[in-house]
């Protein structure tokens, strides 16, 4: 389930170009104006050794490899273009567990723009509910394919307010209904997502059709969500880690 949960993230959210880099302290993502500092005194991780990161050849951190979409947004004065982008900007995943670490980041289309946080997450976990089709094998063999169907419930959620910056924490118990007619207990993951509404300000710029590379356009509001995905027995021993790094986390 830990693939099919991301990839309902990636789905269901509007992405944005992928236009961050990594330095000595860290990652800085320069169109949601945001920065991810490495851990101290290490200074050369995020998280903790027990999640992974993709690495280069030189043994360091790269942004995921994450599909290329074309989205049309109106821009604040009126006009519509088009947009080429990434909406994963990084993800670390957990070494013995299925949990995911994630930040994604995306400029908000019209109709989502002036909607509360609390909404916006409220119509996320509706969306996880349903029914997906899972395919299971070990090793690639013994494949077998089934349909499950999936429900979500909001356990946990608080809005704050730290300076203009709007933020939305929120907690969702996933259940797989078909594991509850076995197992009336049955519990698969939790997810934590942190919405915070970027200032107007830092929007998106338009980029061009041929490649992700930026010319002169308008701005965008936008989003960033950053998420804590794990299985239910080893959501609450983990989910320091997620604490410390959202503390790694600051908005320009």
């Amino acid at each position: 389930m830990k693939i099919i949960v991301l990839l309902v993230l990636l789905s269901h959210i509007i992405g944005c170009t992928t236009m961050g880099d990594f330095d000595d302290s860290g990652y800085h993502h320069d169109r949601a104006n945001y920065s991810v500092y490495y851990m101290k005194p290490s200074k050369e991780s995020f998280l903790p050794p027990t999640w992974f990161i993709e690495k280069n050849r030189d043994g360091n951190p790269i942004q995921p490899d994450a599909p290329v979409r074309v989205g049309e947004f109106r821009n604040k004065h009126g006009s519509k273009s088009q947009i080429r982008y990434k909406a994963l900007n990084l993800l670390f995943e957990h070494k013995t567990t299925n949990g995911i670490i994630s930040v994604v980041s995306f400029p908000l289309r019209e109709t989502e723009r002036i909607k509360k946080l609390n909404i916006l997450a409220k119509n996320f976990a509706n969306s996880l509910s349903g029914s997906y089709h899972v395919s299971a094998s070990f090793d690639g063999h013994f494949a077998v394919g089934a349909s499950s169907r999936w429900a979500s419930q909001i356990i946990k959620q608080q809005s704050v307010t730290k300076g203009s910056r709007e933020i939305h924490d929120v907690t969702i118990q996933l259940y797989n209904s078909d594991q509850l007619k076995v197992n009336p207990n049955h519990k698969d993951k939790k997810i934590r997502l942190v919405f915070v509404r970027a200032q107007a300000d830092y929007g998106w710029t338009e980029l061009g059709e041929a490649s992700l590379g930026v010319y002169a356009g308008g701005h965008f509001p936008a989003l960033v969500v950053i998420g804590y995905s794990m299985d239910h027995d080893y959501f609450d021993e983990f989910e320091p880690d997620f604490n410390r790094f959202l503390k790694q986390i600051k908005f320009h």
